[in-house]
Order: C-alpha cells, then structure tokens, then sequence
C-alpha cells in the first residue's frame, strides 16, 4: 500500500483496448497536422537555422502529444528536467521576425498538452475541479483572459495570460498524475529536484568566468540558465525548500543528496544577490523550526550572524535601503535605467505605488487588465517598467475581484498543506507536505516586492511541485471518504 493505496495505471475513465484505440492513431494525425502548419510557416523564418529549429520544435510537439495523452509522467518529467536548463536560450531565440520566443512557444504548446491530456480524462477533470483550489485557481486564470475584453492593449493581456495559463497548465497535469499515480510522484519530485544540478554547475562556472548580470551596480549578480537572477533566486529557494523538507520531516538518516543539493542551492541563493529571497529562505526555515526542528531556532541566528560576517557584500546589500530618498536620472521611458536611476530601491517600490493610486482608485473591482501595470506606471509614474509587487499589479490589473480570488485560494492551499501536514502517516508524505507549505509562504513573501508572475520557468516548477502534493492529498481525502 502506498501513501494513498494502489490504483490502476490506465488512463482514467478507459480500459486498456479503448486506451490503445484511443492512442494509437494520434501520432499519424499530429504528424499530418504538424507538416501542414510546419510548411505554412516555416515560409516566415529568416535563416536556415530558425527554419531548422522550428521543425525540431514541431517534432517535440509532437513527442510530447503523445505523451501527453499515454504516458502524462513521462511528459511532465521531460519538461521539467530541461525547462531550467533552456530559460535564457528560449528567452533569447526568437521567431517570426523577433514577434516571439521559444519561451513564448513554450507556453502556448503546454497549454495545447493539457487541452491533449484532459482528453481521455474528462472524468477525473470533473472530479478534481470541485477540490477548491483547482476551482479558484481555475476562475482566477477565467478572470485573467476575461479581462481582455476591456483592457486598452488587448494583445498585451493575451500573451501575459498565455503566460500564466502554462502555470496552470503545469499544475493541472501535475496534480492529476498524482492523484492517479503514486510512483509518478515519487520519479517527478527527483526530476525536479535533478534539473537544479546543472543550472548551479553553470552558476558557480559563471562566477569563475565573470559571466554574470552587471544591472544592479556594484555587484555581480548570478543568473545562470535563467534570464534573471531573482528567477533563479526563486527557483532555488524551491528547490532547498524541497531539500529541507526531506532533510527535516522525511526520512533518517537524511540522504547526502539531498543534504549536498539544499546546500548547494542556498550557497547558489546568496550568490544571486536577491535580498527578497533570503528573507523568504529565513522566514521557511523559522516555520520549519516551528513545526518540526526546534533546534533551527536556536542555529538559525547564529548562522546568520557568521554569514554576514564571511560575506560583507549581503550587509552592503542592504545598505541602499537606509539612504537617503533621492534620485539621480530624470524620468524617462526606459524601465532599467530609471529604476537603477532610483539609489535606494525601496524609494523606487514606493513612488510606483504612490503614483498608480489614483489608477486604482478609478477602476478598483475589475482593474485595467492583465499586463496593463507597466502602461499605467508609464502613464501615472512616468517610468515604463513594472511595480514590483505582485499584489499591487493584481488590484491594478484585475482589481479587488482578483486579488480577493488569489489570496483565497492561497490560503485554502495553506490551510491544506496544514492540516495534511498534521495528519500525514508517513515521513515522505510529511517530508513534501512541509516543503510545499514552505514554498508557498516563501511565495507569497517575495510577491511582496518582485514581479513573480513574470518568470513562468520558476512558476512551473514550484506549481508544479504543489500539483504533485496538493494531487496526493486530493487522493488521500477522496480514499478516506470511501472508507468512511
């Protein structure tokens, strides 16, 4: 018996003949569809090696297609093995005269997978969908692609919802795996955790060769495969909160892997220079300490205090928030010049929020649309960038109605990462319950002063890691109400 009994591997609502019926023909019909759109647009590429790379994008599709619908764990491990691996390439390879990425691409195929998974399991959809966080999580991403019916740059708001909506994507089909498939999670949480080993090899490569983001001035930031170092800040902080949830509820003696690995990636943290971060690493480790390892309270402040003894650059880092408010560079269009133009960032957070007030007091339910925050910045706070804080871009954007959605359901989630928490049989089950409740507060706190729905690689990791959780627990509750 496993953490919630055994289930059948096929494909929920078919048997075994209707499975293969079902699956057997797809790649024939994809592969027609696929050279038919290949040839239609691949007339648009420039040079060669665009053509070249959209037919190997093309034939991943429709891999992936098939996976999507036989063998959904095996898609999903793919994905988030490579995914953090390719950010920054993705993010720098464009298509279509420069009009979008392969990130872009990324997000639109992974909402087709999910479209291709829910095919043969309408069934489960229906039943997952009344678990109140799929349903909330469902309405929010509703609400974001409704809002382009009044939004001023409706274009603007389709592509930023694309955007979240392979967030979703992720989750969706991470967390139906996992109510299906016990072993599917137990092979999942090892890739995700196995796709940081090379993006902190290539961090710790680029400190050795200077190859390193130089916007924020006077310290040479780590950012990896990633194409922003706060990305990759968060990115790790999930993947140590995965580590110290094993570490500290799961199973004795604790692996070596994952004692190396949550090192590492708190190393990899500090090195990023993301204030926000650390403190959302501290504060996860005070709740860990809370819950589980008393001692952690007592450790924690001594190995701050020798941390910023060894490292002068994290106190230096602080030190623009104590200057004085003043601003060296005229307004401009230009987001990162104008922002860095601010000398203390705090100033900088506050003045972006002062001058878009009057923005949301206009249109305070339903907001402006979403991705409308950095035009209205540019039109109530002269500056063209955005405003760092995700829950002030959700009341401008999609007004109370969506902020009131977002915090719901986040704290429906932590309320069942809780009590699952307290109720769990079992050290691994308590070992990822913790580890998600962790990431999630961890989350939330650096949504406070970032831009955390901009970095869709980070967010399919760590959704899609709470997928997997939220998915066993799902699972669970539904096994013990057959009991009962």
């Amino acid at each position: 018996m496993g953490l919630h009994g055994n289930r059948s591997a096929s494909i929920v609502g078919f048997t075994r003949g209707e499975e293969r019926r079902f699956v057997e023909p797809l790649p024939l019909v994809l592969g027609v569809l696929s050279v038919c759109v290949g040839a239609l647009v691949s007339v648009n590429q420039s040079t060669p090696l665009q053509w070249l790379v959209y037919c190997f994008s093309l034939v991943a599709l429709l891999a992936f297609s098939v996976f999507a619908v036989g063998k959904p764990e095996y898609l999903l491990l793919t994905i988030l093995f490579f995914k953090s691996i390719t950010d920054n390439v993705l993010q720098q390879f464009a298509l279509f005269s420069g009009a979008v990425n392969l990130n872009g691409l990324s997000n639109v195929a992974v909402i087709g997978l999910l479209l291709l998974f829910l095919l043969p399991r309408t069934r489960l959809f229906f039943k997952v969908i009344k678990n109140p966080i799929v349903l909330l999580h469902t309405i929010l991403v509703l609400l974001v692609f409704a809002s382009s019916l009044w939004s001023s740059n409706r274009d603007e708001t389709i592509r930023e919802a694309v955007r979240l909506a392979s967030v979703y994507s992720i989750f969706l089909i991470s967390l139906m795996t996992a109510v299906n498939s016990e072993r599917s999670v137990r092979l999942l949480v090892k890739v995700i955790l196995l796709s940081s080993i090379v993006p902190i090899l290539v961090g710790f490569i680029s400190l050795l060769t200077g190859s390193v983001y130089a916007i924020t001035q006077g310290y040479s930031r780590i950012y990896s495969t990633f194409w922003h170092p706060n990305g990759f800040s968060f990115y790790l902080m999930a993947i140590a909160f995965v580590c110290y949830g094993f570490m500290f509820a799961s199973i004795k003696p604790v692996s070596r892997f994952h004692r190396m690995l949550g090192g590492l990636a708190s190393v990899m943290i500090v090195l990023t220079f993301t204030r926000v971060t650390w403190g959302a690493l501290v504060l996860g480790l005070l709740i860990i300490g809370v819950l589980k390892e008393r001692r952690l309270l007592v450790a924690l402040p001594v190995g701050l205090l020798l941390i910023l003894v060894l490292v002068p650059g994290i106190p230096a880092r602080f030190a623009d928030l104590l200057t004085p408010d003043t601003f060296s560079m005229p307004l401009s269009r230009s987001g990162y010049p104008v922002a860095s133009g601010f000398i203390n960032s705090g100033q900088f957070r506050y003045y972006m929020l002062k001058s878009t007030v009057p923005a949301f007091q206009a249109r305070p339910i339903f907001g402006y649309g979403w991705g409308m925050a950095t035009e209205i910045a540019l039109q109530f706070a002269g500056i063209e960038n955005a405003v760092h804080n995700d829950y002030w871009r959700l009341l401008l954007e999609l007004g109370i109605v969506g902020l009131f959605i977002f915090l719901l359901m986040n704290i429906t989630i932590l309320k069942t990462l809780y009590l699952g928490y307290i109720r769990a049989e079992n050290s691994y089950l308590r070992g990822l319950i913790l580890s998600a409740l962790v990431i999630v507060v961890g989350l939330l706190f650096v949504s406070i002063t970032d831009n955390v729905f901009y970095y869709h690689t980070t967010l399919w990791y760590i959704w899609g890691y709470l997928g997997l959780v939220l998915g066993l627990l799902h699972a669970r509750a539904r096994s013990n109400l057959k009991e009962s």
